[in-house]
């Protein structure tokens, strides 16, 4: 899916009709979380 796509209404019933489940995140810091532990990193990226 591209970027503009993943937060258009449709998308999130065309998942549900997939049997799919959406989870919404905040996007704040999402690139600095780990995904494992959910740490987030002390240094900025660049």
């Amino acid at each position: 899916m591209t970027r503009a796509g993943t937060n258009s209404p449709g998308s999130s019933q065309q998942a549900a009709n997939a049997g799919r489940e959406v989870i919404l995140v905040n996007p704040a810091y999402t690139s600095q979380d780990c995904s494992q532990c959910g740490s987030r990193g002390a240094s900025l990226l660049r």
